[in-house]
């Protein structure tokens, strides 16, 4: 189990001033849902059963960019990756194409997020 500090995502500390500093914020909503916006589009949706990617038709590498460093700083199990011009995720050992506002399940490998006010 992670635990986060809500007043802390909401300030972005969870995540590197350089993310958080060129157009991506990092907000947790009051049903405990976390939420990687990159300009207008939430490009991570993390709840406690499952994990939604986005790029909002911008795949660009610096909205794979977000989505890995999100994976990464809330121990998320997954990455995305480009190979031949196409997007993948990788998670759970699989290798799946990527869509938009695909949904990961969150399994006993990758806790829960727990959070304290």
């Amino acid at each position: 189990m992670i635990t986060l500090n809500r007043s802390l995502i909401n300030k972005g500390v969870y995540m590197k001033n350089e993310v958080v500093s060129h157009k991506t914020s990092v907000t947790m909503d009051n049903d405990n849902v976390l939420m990687v916006t990159y300009h207008n589009t939430i490009v991570v949706k993390v709840t406690d059963d499952e994990i939604v990617l986005n790029s909002g038709g911008w795949q660009t590498s610096t909205t794979k960019r977000r989505m890995n460093q999100a994976s990464l700083q809330y121990n998320l199990g997954f990455s995305v990756y480009q190979s031949d011009f196409c997007w993948y995720v990788s998670y759970n050992g699989d290798i799946i194409p990527f869509k938009d506002n695909m949904i990961l399940k969150r399994g006993v490998f990758y806790p829960a997020i727990r959070i304290v006010n």
